[in-house]
């Protein structure tokens, strides 16, 4: 039956689960039947047994992590899982699978996923802890905090990390050719006057802390119980000012789909949302290297966008300048006080000259 299937990948999956898929979900007898589809890189099984059914998750290795082997990633997401209750809750346990232990396996997780939730403007939802309704951005601000403040050598996941000096290249090279610079505030025609809103020392800052490589709003589950599950966590270590700017660029791409078109004020509420719960649990390195990591990641999320999209190539950088225009004007409205101890407002709209 796996000769059905014209992705390589789910052919392999179905033919591995046919006979050993009983010994992942706990049963004594290989499943009567087994259907599988593809959904971005993961594998979604259905196995049929005897009148009941099992879902599951199979995942290659991911290329992007710095840790690849199968084996290694599963214990990482243990040691993360053990951490505290709320981390064991938000990250499901894995187990190496596949014919040569190269694949992930985990159980399917029924919901909506982060992306829906926000695209049908509603970033509350009920939550099993309570009656009143649980702020899902915040949950997952909470969540973020407490892997960002996991030093890797702490848990033996031990990669040399970068000086954030040697950022600055990346951002130079594609200033001029990811956003227009005409529209930026006079003085921010050139990166290189960001360095003045950036305290002493962040040069030769060397954060090593656990950190998502992937944290988007398509890969986080919120279940009928309006509990958070990280569905793709993939690791990595360095500067956890980078992950959050991404992930803010993500939320910032949700205004730019065709499926959602939120306003950007509705972005903007949901990126507040997030971040001042975060900020308010790490300490204040994270939010003063984001001075520099929010613009960078936001060049670095257009740079693939233009790539993604060249045949929208104007449009897509209209956009992404204006988004850094509103920020670098709220630089130049910053004082020196929240430059030392930044706010979300600073990230996220119009902030009061103070």
């Amino acid at each position: 039956m796996s000769g059905k299937y014209k992705h390589p990948f789910a052919a392999q999956v179905h033919r591995f689960l046919e006979k050993h898929g009983h010994t992942l979900v706990d049963r004594l007898n290989p499943p009567s039947h087994v259907e599988v589809s593809i959904r971005g890189s993961a594998a979604i099984a259905i196995m049929n047994f005897a009148g009941t059914k099992a879902v599951v998750v199979i995942k290659p290795t991911w290329p992007h992590m710095e840790t690849t082997h199968p084996e290694e990633i599963c214990h990482l997401q243990k040691t993360v899982r053990n951490i505290n209750e709320r981390l064991a809750s938000s990250l499901p346990p894995l187990q190496v699978t596949g014919p040569q232990r190269q694949w992930i396996f985990m159980n399917f997780i029924q919901g909506r996923t982060l992306e829906d939730v926000l695209a049908h403007n509603n970033s509350r939802v009920s939550n099993s802890r309570g009656s009143q309704t649980t702020g899902v951005l915040e949950m997952l601000g909470e969540i973020v905090a407490s892997i960002h403040q996991i030093e890797g050598a702490r848990i033996g996941f031990g990669v040399e990390s970068r000086a954030n000096e040697t950022y600055f290249p990346h951002l130079e090279k594609y200033w001029n050719t990811s956003i227009f610079p005409r529209l930026l505030p006079a003085r921010f025609r050139q990166p290189e006057a960001l360095r003045q809103f950036l305290p002493a020392g962040f040069g030769a800052r060397r954060p090593a802390c656990l950190s998502y490589t992937d944290l988007q709003p398509k890969n986080i589950i919120i279940d009928a119980d309006g509990e958070l599950h990280v569905i793709d966590p993939g690791y990595e270590l360095g500067n956890p000012a980078m992950a959050i700017g991404f992930f803010l660029n993500s939320l910032n791409q949700l205004s730019l789909s065709h499926r959602n078109w939120l306003n950007p004020v509705t972005i903007q509420k949901y990126q507040r949302e997030f971040l001042s719960t975060y900020l308010s649990r790490v300490g204040p390195n994270v939010s003063q290297d984001l001075i520099f990591f929010y613009p960078w990641t936001l060049i670095e999320t257009a740079r693939m966008h233009n790539q993604r999209r060249p045949n929208l190539w104007l449009g897509l950088r209209t956009v992404y300048s204006l988004y850094m225009r509103q920020y670098l004007k709220n630089l130049e409205l910053a004082s020196a006080k929240t430059l030392n101890q930044p706010h979300a407002e600073l990230f996220t709209g119009v902030i009061a000259v103070r």
